[in-house]
């Protein structure tokens, strides 16, 4: 029994078809179905990160009865246009529907993988400026938080396939195929973005903070500043993703026990320099 992973399907959607290269969306279908027969057996597990269509009764029971005929057995975490997802006024009844089809329907879930606890949302993280395929990053508050946990999510249309600790694993970022979850494996244990945890060492507070800086320098600028003293540098060079935020509440921690030892627990908080 093999894992895969996959969103986005629009079967029936025109417009997804034609932003595919497809004339039309019955070719769009076809060629959806022969790429996931390829690939999954009936024993396999698929993972449908949400919108199996553009929504609305009869697209939706479209698109149900395309998987209904899908090899595997197939899970949903539902997105914004399935009807059984909760932001729906008609999701209790569209959830039974759904189970007709779908061995579960959930909003999240979590998956160990490699030891490592990752979410599957249809949705990328709540704040992400490159959250959305609209000007606006839509649904904030059906997303979760970025925590400093890996990601599986869907939604973006994007033709990029990783962000940091995010993984896109929408059809448009895989060829329109369903992704394994050794793909999933192989950028965990070779793309870890939570630099500061694989050293060693420990960076005090002051120097969390200079880490944070030169980040945040290399974001802005495209190169990291030229002075930065060791530890400091070493970090640099394992890959960032953009962390603000975790590196943000490493220093939190770290001057939470900093206070510790110096029997000072007042105030730990921390004030960016600027909004992340």
């Amino acid at each position: 029994m093999r894992i895969f992973y996959t969103a986005d399907l629009h079967i029936g959607h025109r417009m997804v078809a034609e932003s595919r290269g497809f004339p039309d969306a019955a070719a769009h279908d076809a060629e959806l179905a022969r790429l996931w027969d390829q690939e999954v057996d009936i024993d396999d597990q698929v993972w449908v990160l949400g919108d199996i269509s553009v929504g609305g009764t009869k697209n939706e029971t479209t698109a149900l009865r395309w998987l209904a005929h899908r090899s595997g057995r197939k899970h949903l975490v539902c997105g914004n246009h399935d009807g059984c997802h909760p932001m729906r006024s008609k999701a209790a009844r569209w959830q039974r529907v759904y189970l007709e089809v779908f061995d579960s329907v959930q909003q999240t879930a979590v998956h160990k993988i490699t030891g490592h606890r990752v979410l599957l949302s249809h949705f990328p993280f709540r704040g992400d400026p490159e959250g959305d395929h609209t000007p606006v990053n839509r649904f904030e508050e059906w997303r979760h938080p970025d925590g400093g946990q890996w990601l599986l999510h869907g939604h973006t249309h994007s033709r990029e396939s990783q962000r940091g600790r995010q993984l896109h694993i929408g059809l448009d970022a895989h060829n329109l195929s369903v992704v394994p979850q050794q793909w999933v494996i192989d950028r965990i244990t070779t793309g870890s973005y939570s630099a500061p945890p694989m050293h060693q060492e420990q960076l005090s507070a002051q120097q969390l903070q200079q880490l944070r800086d030169a980040t945040l320098h290399y974001h802005t600028v495209g190169e990291y500043p030229a002075d930065l003293p060791e530890p400091i540098r070493r970090f640099t060079e394992e890959p960032d993703g953009g962390l603000l935020g975790l590196i943000d509440l490493a220093i939190t921690q770290a001057r939470k026990l900093d206070n510790a030892v110096a029997g000072n627990l007042t105030d730990t908080r921390i004030e960016p320099s600027t909004p992340l």
